[in-house]
């Protein structure tokens, strides 16, 4: 089984791209298929990804991060500090981190041997801006360096209440953290309103988006954290 993506996946995500107001050149192309390819080559001993097919990487995972990047750009600065909570195989951060170059990028992941294939994959990648920190998410304390991002994305780390409990104190005051679900979250639900109470969060938009070849939307749900007084 191949580990290269097959030129049709490559063309559909360069037309993803630019529908979600990304105009990648043919580099940034070549490193998401790299980081894809990566995966797949570590993946029997690492066991990074269920799928099996460089361009179901493509199409699902890495164009999963690509989706985050436009809406990222309008509510941050220029060059923002971007942390991936639970990175696992790093397709959101890494993703993000091709995209957009000036973005300083921290793939935060708690297990030795995906940490150990992060830390491979980016020296690969070759990017300046991009790091790896061996943190478990809600377990492990940050210092302040290592944490108070502009703003925190995650992908399948826990049910939405306890994700926003670990991922927004990571972010600076005023900061904004991202997470990926299926459906559009409702504020009002009990968990979830308990979890932006103690944290002090808001939920300010629901980020609709369509994977390649799929027929639903998903969501990125923006949560904004209290500014400091």
């Amino acid at each position: 089984m191949g580990t290269r993506a097959t030129g049709s996946a490559l063309n559909a995500l360069r037309g993803f791209a630019l529908a979600h107001g990304l105009e990648l050149d043919d580099e940034q192309f070549q490193r998401l298929s790299l980081y894809a390819q990566l995966v797949l080559e570590a993946n029997p001993r690492v066991n990074l990804t269920a799928d099996a097919e460089p361009d179901a990487l493509l199409l699902r995972h890495m164009a999963d991060g690509l989706a985050a990047v436009a809406p990222l750009k309008a509510r941050l600065g220029p060059a923002p500090r971007i942390g991936d909570l639970g990175s696992g195989g790093g397709f959101i951060g890494a993703a993000i981190k091709i995209a957009w170059p000036e973005a300083e990028m921290t793939l935060i992941e708690g297990l030795k041997r995906k940490y150990e294939f992060l830390i491979a994959a980016s020296l690969k990648l070759g990017l300046k801006g991009l790091r790896v920190l061996k943190r478990r998410a809600g377990m492990d304390r940050f210092t302040g360096a290592e944490a108070n991002f502009d703003a925190v994305v995650e992908r399948a780390l826990a049910p939405l209440p306890q994700a926003v409990a670990w991922a927004v104190p990571l972010c600076k005051p005023g900061g904004i953290f991202v997470a990926y679900q299926s459906e559009p979250p409702d504020p009002g639900a009990p968990e979830l309103a308990a979890a932006l109470v103690k944290t002090g969060a808001k939920l300010i938009q629901s980020h609709a988006y369509r994977l390649p070849a799929e027929h639903k939307d998903r969501t990125l749900a923006f949560f904004e954290t209290r500014a400091s007084d």
